[in-house]
């Protein structure tokens, strides 16, 4: 009888330390890097293939860049709701011509490839993968190897 307490005493802190990590922290992991455009597109317009090229997103924990060429178009922190149907985004600027505003978006992460639709702060958030006006942007990205 001894020896069953004991077990119990030694592994029931152990059934409780099975944490899972939350969906949010998880999906900032698999943001973590560089990513490249490949397409770009707004108000319903493709963008010319050399100007999406220019786009580039850097991720690092919690904060992005974003960057045309070398020219930090903006940066801030990054808020992601992967329970939200879709997966939404935020991307408070501190930096750069939408300083201490917030962009709201969509997302959809699939390994290597991102796909973000935004919109200009104060417009309502996208609800699917296109764009339709002006101040919507929809854009593809795939993720720069070292």
């Amino acid at each position: 009888m001894r020896s069953i307490v004991w077990t119990f005493v030694l592994v029931a802190p152990l059934a409780g330390d099975d944490k899972t990590e939350d969906p949010a922290a998880a999906d900032l992991k698999r943001l973590a890097g560089t990513w490249q455009a490949v397409a770009a597109e707004e108000g319903g317009e493709a963008a010319v293939a050399d100007t999406a090229k220019q786009l580039r997103l850097v991720f690092d924990g919690d904060k992005f860049k974003a960057y045309f060429g070398d020219t930090v178009l903006m940066a801030g922190t990054v808020k992601l709701d992967p329970a939200a149907k879709p997966k939404a985004i935020d991307l408070r600027s501190t930096e750069g011509r939408l300083a201490g505003k917030t962009g709201e978006g969509i997302y959809e992460l699939d390994g290597d490839k991102l796909k973000l639709c935004l919109v200009e702060p104060g417009d309502k958030r996208p609800t699917e993968f296109k764009t339709a006006k002006q101040g919507q942007h929809l854009l593809a990205y795939e993720r720069v190897k070292k």
